[in-house]
């Protein structure tokens, strides 16, 4: 697991270091939602509520 972190980790540098910050989204599941997407893409933001899937207790069946 920790080679795929750490992976991960150059991974995202380089995309960093390579997509200019006002065309990337850094988004964060469970913090952000529809308005940060919405507000990224320039599109208004959806009525519906945010999908939330794969919660902790939804997923609580693969660790128990």
């Amino acid at each position: 697991m920790l080679r795929a972190v750490a992976a991960f980790k150059v991974w995202d540098a380089k995309v960093r270091a390579a997509v200019p910050p006002d065309q990337l989204l850094v988004f964060e599941t469970g913090k952000h939602g529809y308005k940060e997407l919405a507000d990224f893409l320039g599109l208004p933001v959806p009525d519906a509520p945010y999908p939330r899937t794969n919660s902790a207790a939804e997923f609580s069946f693969v660790i128990g």
